[in-house]
């Protein structure tokens, strides 16, 4: 079972509800063990707004009149994950050296935004 949590002033607290009902099915005196994982590593907000994000890069890109043949040989319109996969996720592997969003530090978001808002705007695409 997997629950996430945020530590706020000390303690763990459930991250949603969903996760505060697993933690509820947990029996009182039971002992569990807890994998802990690189706590630099991008937050689940932060993984939202990298789908936020890419998904408003699809919408500009379809605003503009551009399909996917223009960067790749057949005819689509851009969806976020189409985004994520073909204009993120090489710019993410080129700075950062990664080949997963799990992976990624927080301070490494803007960096990667950063460059792509740089490489559109240089074709005239404006992200909403």
């Amino acid at each position: 079972m997997k629950i996430t949590f945020k530590k706020e002033f000390g303690s763990l607290i459930p991250y949603s509800l969903e996760d505060k009902e697993k933690l509820d099915k947990m029996k009182d005196g039971a002992v569990y063990e807890v994998d802990i994982k690189n706590l630099n590593i991008r937050s689940i907000q932060q993984n939202k707004l990298i789908h936020v994000f890419c998904g408003n890069v699809a919408s500009s890109l379809n605003d503009s009149g551009l399909y996917l043949n223009d960067v790749i040989k057949y005819e689509t319109v851009w969806s976020m994950q189409k985004v994520k996969d073909l204009i993120y996720r090489p710019i993410m592997e080129q700075l950062c050296e990664k080949k997963s969003t799990t992976l990624l530090e927080k301070n490494e978001l803007n960096n990667i935004f950063d460059s792509m808002y740089k490489a559109l705007g240089s074709k005239g695409i404006e992200i909403k």
